[in-house]
């Protein structure tokens, strides 16, 4: 399942759905989008077929909006990036006959995940702990944004060539990515209790509460 959403990426790279649209899996592309308020619908969208849902991103005629929900396979809430997930949405303007693209880069995401439960020691199919009992969650969705970034803009590097802003940000992203997992303290619940008992840290042997 992953930590993290296409949401979470937005909120961290507002263009980057529209600027590296090639490193990215395109699920819908249609151009009879209509908005009112929040409420976006498209008779063509298909979003449940392409599996549009809470916490994935939509350009609509260009702009970058957060799915809140589906409602049914023509209709979906959306909004503007909110800075608190809680708040309320922000419609992106009315209209009709609005290009309606939808992208994600769950792949990349879900190839990050495995890297980073690996690091963080844990292998459910080698008998260990699994994702579920992760508790430091947040901190996992942290890391999981900041190393999809990086593997999305060092792919992008390879398209895009000599673009110094490209480069520049898979640079940033990928030493953030590796600070961030050497100062990480991952929480785990051994035995569902809803307590942590074991600590772990790159480096560092692992700790269980006695």
């Amino acid at each position: 399942m992953g930590f993290s959403t296409d949401r979470d990426l937005l909120a961290i790279e507002p263009h980057l759905f529209r600027d590296v649209p090639l490193m990215g899996q395109e699920r819908v592309n249609v151009a009879d989008g209509a908005v009112s308020g929040t409420t976006l619908t498209s008779a063509t969208g298909g979003f449940d077929a392409a599996q549009v849902d809470a916490g994935g991103v939509v350009l609509v005629d260009g702009i970058a909006c957060e799915v809140l929900s589906r409602t049914d396979a023509s209709t979906l809430e959306v909004s503007l990036v909110r800075a608190d997930v809680a708040g309320a949405g922000i419609g992106p303007g009315a209209g009709s006959g609005l290009s309606v693209v939808v992208r994600t880069f769950a792949p990349q995401a879900a190839m990050v995940c495995e890297v980073l439960m690996r690091v963080f020691g844990i292998d459910p199919e080698a008998g260990g702990v699994g994702e579920e009992q992760v508790l430091s969650r947040e901190l996992m969705r942290r890391v999981e944004v900041v190393g999809t970034l990086e593997r999305v803009y060092s792919a992008a590097v390879a398209l895009v060539g000599e673009n110094e802003v490209v480069q520049a940000k898979a640079r940033e992203y990928r030493v953030r990515c590796n600070r961030m997992i050497r100062e990480a303290t991952v929480l785990i619940d051994a035995d569902g209790d809803g307590v942590g008992e074991i600590v772990r840290r790159v480096g560092v042997g692992r700790l269980h509460r006695a």
